[in-house]
């Protein structure tokens, strides 16, 4: 069966992973045996269903394999539910032309005053970086080659309300997609080349934010552009974390979380202004560890923010496209 061959290929593969008793990642290989009967149904229903499905197995390195399918079987626990949500997936890919872009992760959004990591923006990730007060508003970096990629957002240097007036449903939707088509890749290839099931940790800074700058209207707006793009990518977001949260935070997450899907929810912790020693084991040192982890996080790393690589920069020396 397809997912055996699969599992083989990654049990004779030398990967590069590193013991971390804080990294609790699931082993690919385990997970493609522990669902393989999901997989290969999955795999069925697709072949006797969907053209293109069966048009990218007969290419020499099918997209859809079984890694692919497993994130899907994980997310939606049902085998109808899994096989609709990856039908759905492919016919969207299909419609926005997504396999064609091929190797983007140099594209990755950034906001560095870099003339050709500029050039390789898509134009509504560019839109969307007009409403940010600085070059560290939002950072996507990768703190180790061999784990996730780190999402950092700080929310009181965003123009929520021009979001929500000016910048298009579609515009902003458009980025989020292309934002995480080029994390995806990225956390794809960790994946399979470390053998194990890597995804990415958000942390949303509410420094100095009041109460009165939380835009409700910005908050629906935000919540409907992401549950689009975050339907075609299963398995992506291992955790959300609010950093900085100020005293009446929680309560007012009690009602917003209404806005957002119950997987994002139950992903999502809130922390005070400082990371304690308990938390940053528990939470932190599951995606990064300690000494890559920033300083304001409870970690080592002084270097944060201004002299730490962002993905386009990293994958740009990568590619040679800068």
């Amino acid at each position: 069966m397809k997912s055996k061959q699969t599992s083989n290929a990654l049990q004779n593969q030398n990967n590069e992973s590193i013991t971390d008793p804080n990294d609790d990642r699931p082993y690919i290989t385990d997970l493609l045996l522990q669902h393989q009967v999901e997989i290969d149904t999955v795999h069925e229903i697709l072949t006797n269903n969907e053209p293109l499905f069966v048009q990218d197995s007969q290419s020499p390195n099918p997209r859809y394999d079984n890694i692919w399918i497993l994130r899907y079987i994980l997310s939606h626990r049902t085998i109808a539910n899994a096989s609709k949500a990856a039908q759905k997936t492919i016919q969207f890919r299909h419609t926005k032309r997504l396999n064609e872009l091929g190797d983007i992760r140099h594209r990755a959004p950034s906001l560095r005053k870099d003339t050709k990591i500029q050039e390789n923006q898509f134009p509504s990730v560019l839109a969307y970086n007009a409403y940010f007060a600085s070059n560290y508003t939002i950072m996507h970096t990768l703190p180790d080659p061999n784990r996730g990629v780190m999402s950092y957002v700080k929310v009181n240097e965003l123009n929520l309300k021009g979001i929500y007036e000016t910048l298009p449903l579609e515009t902003l939707q458009d980025s989020y997609l292309y934002c995480n088509e080029t994390i995806f890749q990225i956390q794809d290839e960790i994946t399979r080349r470390t053998n194990r099931l890597t995804k990415v940790l958000k942390i949303i800074d509410l420094q100095d934010m009041s109460l009165k700058g939380l835009k409700l209207n910005y908050m629906k707006k935000d919540a409907k552009a992401s549950r689009l793009s975050q339907d075609y990518y299963p398995q992506l977001v291992g955790a959300v974390y609010l950093v900085n949260c100020p005293n009446f935070m929680q309560r007012v997450w009690n009602i917003l979380k209404k806005l957002f899907p119950k997987r994002v929810v139950e992903k999502t912790n809130l922390f005070g202004k400082v990371i304690t020693e308990k938390e940053r084991k528990k939470y932190f040192e599951k995606f990064v560890k300690v000494d890559n982890l920033p300083v304001c996080f409870g970690g080592s790393d002084e270097h944060w923010p201004h002299h730490v690589d962002d993905l386009a920069t990293i994958f740009c020396k990568e590619s040679n496209s800068c």
